[in-house]
C-alpha cells in the first residue's frame, strides 16, 4: 500500500507498506513514512521525520507463533 497525506499548513506525508508470507509458516511486513512540516500556523513547529518498521511471524504450530519486530525513527 502508498499513501500520500497533505494538508494547507505546510504538512506532507508519504507513507507505504506491505507483506506476504514468504513460507507456509513465515510473514514479514516492512513499512515506514516520510513526514514533513515547514512554515505551519504555529511558530518553529517546522520538523523533518522518517519512521521504519519491519516484522518477522513464524508459526511454531497451528496455536503459537514467534513474532520479532524492529523500528527505526528519526525526528
Amino acid at each position: 500500500r502508498l499513501g500520500v497525506q497533505a494538508d494547507g499548513f505546510g504538512y506532507r506525508r508519504v507513507q507505504g507498506g506491505g507483506g506476504g508470507m514468504l513460507t507456509k509458516k513465515l510473514g514479514v511486513f516492512v513499512g515506514g513514512f516520510l513526514a514533513r512540516q515547514r512554515h505551519g500556523w504555529q511558530t518553529r513547529s517546522d520538523f523533518d521525520k522518517t519512521a521504519l518498521t519491519g516484522r518477522l511471524e513464524y508459526a511454531l504450530n497451528a496455536r503459537d507463533r514467534l513474532t520479532g519486530t524492529v523500528a527505526y525513527s528519526d525526528y
